[in-house]
């Protein structure tokens, strides 16, 4: 069975990292939301994926350096073709709305920070404990990154919780001992038996982006685990037309 990820929310339809991102990804029935997190200068966890608020708010300046306070009367969503203003969104206010629907989150932590590891000690605190020993796919919470140290740092932290080491052209060998590898859907277009040597070796495989028919016909006939995908609600009734 491969599972259906909303990366950032609906994030085609809606501003990424929005309450209305998430709340149509509900709505279109996905088994899980994925997001990027970002620790401010106060502690708060945000759902926010570039290091700077250029791209998609009405301010700028390093994301870091502001408090949760700071953020208050930020537009985090009209640059959007939706054109409809949307406030900033705390990680809590995720989980709690992933906890009401009983929908998983793969959770990105980005490298490197000014911070460091302190993300990564923020969630493994922040995070209920799980009694889980079954897919990571079904898993309530998975961690992600591209950073290797990231992902060594969880499994020590919380080896409860499953951690996504996250591939883009480089391969790193040997592969970090994680239950999950999450290649680009550009890396498996142009090497689709990447997924049958990460199974042999025990992995299973996420992959993120996946937009268009072909790549989610492609992903579903090679038996990838997880689709991250922008478009879920689309993603969803392709998987139903296939199976």
């Amino acid at each position: 069975m491969t599972i259906v990820i909303a990366h950032r929310g609906s994030s085609y339809l809606y501003p990424e990292h929005t309450r209305v991102a998430y709340d149509d990804a509900v709505a279109a029935q996905v088994d899980g939301f994925e997001c990027d997190v970002r620790l401010l200068r106060d502690g708060e966890i945000i759902c926010w994926h570039d290091a700077t608020l250029n791209r998609t708010s009405n301010s700028s300046g390093l994301i870091f350096a502001r408090t949760w306070q700071d953020m208050q009367g930020i537009d985090a969503g009209s640059w959007h073709r939706s054109k409809k203003p949307q406030p900033p969104l705390r990680f809590i206010e995720l989980l709690a709305l992933a906890q009401i629907h009983r929908k998983s989150i793969s959770i990105e932590t980005k490298h490197p920070v000014p911070n460091g590891g302190a993300i990564e000690h923020k969630l493994a605190a922040l995070l209920p404990a799980v009694d889980f020993h079954g897919s990571a796919a079904l898993a309530p919470f998975r961690l992600m990154s591209f950073s290797l140290l990231a992902v060594q740092r969880w499994s020590t932290l919380r080896p409860d919780i499953p951690a996504v080491y996250l591939l883009d052209h480089r391969l790193l060998s040997p592969l970090p001992k994680v239950p999950v590898i999450g290649p680009g859907m550009e890396r498996l277009r142009r090497d689709p038996e990447i997924v049958a040597r990460l199974h042999e070796q025990g992995y299973e495989v996420h992959v993120w982006t996946v937009d268009e028919e072909r790549d989610v016909e492609l992903c579903v006939k090679l038996g990838v685990e997880a689709i991250i995908s922008n478009r879920p609600r689309e993603v969803r009734a392709l998987l139903g037309e296939i199976n």
